[in-house]
């Protein structure tokens, strides 16, 4: 499984990556907006087309 190389504060992220299966977006998982500059995902909802329950992880 890949880490996220967004940025969250002054470090390095290195969450999860996951792919949305409805629209190929990739990008980490976490819970507030705008927590990593490659956030993906909030709370499992895709944060480009509003998918819920369509996350898969990247490799």
């Amino acid at each position: 499984m890949a880490a996220c190389p967004g940025k969250r504060g002054k470090s390095t992220c290195s969450g999860l990556l996951y792919r949305c299966k409805k629209c190929g977006n990739v990008g980490c998982d976490r819970g507030g907006d705008g927590e990593c500059t490659n956030q993906a995902f909030r709370s499992g909802k895709c944060r480009k087309c509003g998918a819920l329950g369509q996350k898969e992880n990247f490799r």
